[in-house]
C-alpha cells in the first residue's frame, strides 16, 4: 500500500462531525484539532475507552466503587501519572494521522498533545462518570 493510498484510506475512516466550523480567525492548530483530532478521537472512542478501562482493571481498580466526583479525579490522576497508558492512548491517535498531518503534528507536538489529552479526558469523563 503506497503512502497516498494509506492516507486516503485513513481519511475515509474518520467520522464526520458536521457541527465543526472553521472560521477565518481560527489558528492552524485549531483547524488541525477540528479537522483531524476530533474525528480521530470520535472514530477511536470505543477503543480508547476500552483500553483505559483495561488499564484500570489490570491495576485492580473498579471504577464502579467510586462516586462521580472520585471518578473524575481518578480519570485525571490516572492519565497524568500513568505514562505507559498515556503513550499507548497517544499512539492510538497518532497512528491514524496522514503523512501531512504527521509532519504538522511533529512541528507543534507539545501543544497538540495537551489538546489530545484534554479532549480525551473530557470524553472519558462524559462516558464513565
Amino acid at each position: 500500500m503506497s503512502t497516498s493510498s494509506r492516507d486516503q484510506f485513513i481519511l475515509r475512516l474518520r467520522a464526520e462531525i458536521p457541527s465543526i466550523e472553521n472560521l477565518g480567525t481560527t489558528t492552524a492548530v485549531e483547524v488541525f484539532q477540528n479537522n483531524s483530532l476530533r474525528p480521530i478521537l470520535k472514530f477511536q472512542n470505543d477503543a480508547l475507552v476500552h483500553v483505559f478501562l483495561l488499564d484500570l482493571s489490570s491495576k485492580k481498580i473498579d471504577l464502579k466503587t467510586f462516586n462521580s466526583k472520585k471518578r473524575q479525579l481518578l480519570i485525571d490522576t490516572h492519565l497524568r501519572t500513568n505514562s505507559n497508558l498515556r503513550q499507548l492512548l497517544l499512539g492510538m491517535v497518532i497512528a491514524l494521522f496522514s503523512i501531512d498531518e504527521m509532519e504538522f503534528y511533529n512541528s507543534v507536538y507539545k501543544e497538540l498533545n495537551k489538546r489530545i489529552f484534554s479532549m480525551l479526558k473530557a470524553r472519558l469523563k462524559d462516558q464513565l462518570v
